[in-house]
């Protein structure tokens, strides 16, 4: 039993690592055809919450499906390449398709792949798209664990669901198994997981 379902997508570019990321969420891993489905509990602040998340294929070909999950997820994970100067440009195209099918309620979170190959995207460069956008940004590393933006992504939900519960009414993204006279009490995520090596200030690099 859970607490809250929410329901997550990730987009970015192909060859950019997105089913990598999930690797330990699936049996094996295989380049993405269309839409593929994961399905995980997180526990945070002593309540589970149950994600569906639906990792799309880069081709465009495909781009009529993954609308679909576009428009009835309340969270995204856009992936670029840090190599790859083209999937680093291909973020724009991805927010303006996510805000373009829905004007609802969505969190964003940035993630920057293949930092042990030479990079050619600035940290400068992030900063600004993370500005622009209002992102939240984690690089990959070696000790990267994909749960973390997951965790991230989580608390700053349910920080607006607690300050603004009538914006999630009738959201498709999101269920609830609670009371809705429940109180939630949820901290900002940085405050309990403060890394000095961020490269702005919603950035972290794991």
């Amino acid at each position: 039993m859970y607490d809250f379902l929410f329901k997550f997508f990730i987009v970015g570019e192909q060859n950019t690592g997105k089913t990598t990321l999930l690797k330990k969420y699936l049996n094996s891993v295989i380049p993405t055809i269309g839409v593929d489905f994961i399905s995980t509990d997180i526990i945070l602040n002593s309540q589970t919450f149950r994600l569906h998340i639906w990792d799309t294929s880069g081709n465009l070909n495909f781009l009529n499906i993954i609308q679909i999950y576009l428009k009835s997820s309340i969270g995204a994970i856009i992936v670029f390449n840090l190599n790859d100067v083209n999937s680093f440009n291909c973020i724009d195209f991805w927010i303006q398709k996510i805000n373009s099918l829905s004007s609802e309620y969505k969190k964003i979170i940035l993630i920057g792949t293949h930092h042990d190959l030479p990079r050619k995207i600035s940290n400068e460069m992030i900063h600004e798209k993370c500005f622009q956008y209002n992102l939240d940004y984690f690089e990959t590393s070696h000790q990267f664990q994909i749960e973390h933006c997951f965790m991230k992504m989580i608390n700053n939900i349910m920080i607006d669901y607690k300050i603004k519960p009538k914006l999630f009414y009738n959201l498709e993204g999101i269920k609830s198994n609670l009371p809705q006279n429940i109180t939630i009490d949820y901290i900002n995520f940085d405050d309990q997981n403060n890394n000095n090596d961020s490269c702005c200030k919603n950035c972290s690099i794991l």
